[in-house]
Parts: structure tokens; sequence; C-alpha cells
């Protein structure tokens, strides 16, 4: 978001309807993480019902959990995950190449939501544009994504560099990953800075240097019939030391656990 495992825009209208499309969108990696691994994508289209459980880094911030319609679509040249697009640039070798385009869903607070938040303005989520390399080697599935804030909110930027690697054990299929998510300054200082303006006694103000979120998870999928299947995936995300030491920040670790069922047309 998969590529991640965080919050309610004020785009009320069309968070509304995009959250009724995406399961599984509150963590960083929501485009790359969540959807099937290159080797065992299908074409076509998915429709399911999910629900998801994750932790909150704010203080006084509810974990969320939410139960949800899920979307998907996959062919040649598109592939598509609830809030996210990707367009596929043709290669025949073990390289391949993406341009990417999501509503970073889950992303941000609504200060209303906590006490602790008081003062705050809300934080929005992003618009994301950028590109995405994936290699498929014979031991395991390397990428190297990037991403920038396109909506003018936080002009933030954000890399990840992941490793997945799938395989089968009687019915059910594994995919493992491990992901480090670089997350520049100015993302930083947007989604977990204290502005001069919203410091108080109990809050100091708090600007954050750029850091890097470290993720490890699996996804377990079991075949109900050819085209009916059901997924788990569960995460659990070490946050960056900038972030931590926000005082807005109460957690410093997350984790998330996503259950759905899709079935492929």
């Amino acid at each position: 978001m998969s590529p991640i495992e965080a919050k309610s825009p004020p785009l009320n209208a069309f968070t509304s309807f995009a959250g009724t499309l995406f399961l599984a969108s509150l963590s960083l990696l929501p485009v790359t993480t969540l959807a099937a691994s290159e080797s065992d994508k299908e074409f076509g289209w998915g429709l399911g019902l999910g629900a998801a459980v994750t932790n909150s880094p704010y203080r006084g911030h509810d974990d969320d959990s939410q139960l949800l319609p899920a979307v998907s679509y996959e062919s040649r040249w598109i592939s598509v995950m609830g809030p996210g697009i990707d367009f596929k640039i043709p290669s025949d070798s073990a390289l391949s190449f993406r341009l990417q385009a999501w509503y970073g869903l889950g992303e941000g607070y609504d200060a209303s939501d906590s006490d602790d938040l008081d003062g705050m303005r809300d934080r929005d989520p992003g618009i994301w544009l950028g590109g995405k390399a994936i290699w498929q080697s014979p031991v395991a599935q390397f990428s190297a994504q990037w991403a920038g804030d396109a909506s003018g909110n936080s002009d933030g930027q954000i890399i990840w560099l992941a490793v997945e690697r799938h395989f089968t054990a009687g019915h059910f299929d594994f995919t493992p990953r491990l992901a480090a998510v670089h997350l520049n300054e100015d993302y930083v200082a947007y989604y977990y800075g204290v502005r001069a303006s919203e410091a108080t006694a109990t809050r100091r103000a708090y600007n954050g240097d750029a850091t890097v979120n470290i993720e490890a998870g699996v996804r377990v999928g079991y075949p109900l019939k050819a085209n009916q299947h059901v997924y788990l995936d569960l995460s659990a995300t070490r946050l960056g030391s900038e972030i931590e030491d926000s005082p807005i920040v109460d957690r410093s670790t997350l984790g998330s656990a996503r259950l759905w069922y899709m079935y492929r047309f």
C-alpha cells in the first residue's frame, strides 16, 4: 500500500464514498501491502466485504474499527484497489514499473476526535502521485516506491523500500513482507508537528525531522472456491523516532488486523 496498515478528512462526501470502496487503507502503505502479490493476481473485477482494526498513534484518539465493502480491478495495464490506481508500464523482464495515484484515506485527524488534540487544526489526507519499480527475483519480490503530496496539504514525500515473498502450504498461501518507509520533514511536521499557535502549557511546539518507519506483516489467503477467497492481513509498524517524540503521539508501535472476503468475476 499495499505497499501500509492511519482520522477522517473534511471532504466528507468524498471520504464517505471512498471509505465504502476501500477496506484497509489505514497504514502508510495503503496501495502496496494489501493488494495481492505480483505473482498471484488475477485479471478482472473483485467485490467483497472486510473488517479492519487499526491503532491510532495520536493521544486520546480511539483505535479505528471498520466494516466495509472492498472493490478491486486488475488488467494488463491498470490495477485498482480502493482509492488508488496503478498504471502499468509494459515490461517483459523481471523488472517492471508503475505510475501511481491515490487518495490518502486514513491519514491525519480531526482535532475534535480527541481532547488531547483540542486547539490543534485538523490534518487532512493528501493526494499522492508517484511511481514504483518492482523486481521479481527467484528468491523474493523487491520494490522501491516514491510519492509526493500533490494536494498541497503537507508537501510531504514518501519513499518505500520493501521485500516480500509469496509461497503456499496446502490450500493456504502466505506473503510475509518487510518495509522501510522514509517520511520527509514536511510530512512529519504536518501530520505529527505542533505549530507555535497550537502549543499550550502541556503541549510544546514541535516540528520534527525526516524519519523512517519499519513495517513487518503477513498476508494469508485461503480459497473457498475457484473465484472466492478469504484473506487475513496482520502487520506491526515501528514508528520513527521523530514521530515517537511528538507531543501528540503516545505510541511507538502500531498494529493492524484486517480480514476480508473477495469474489473475483
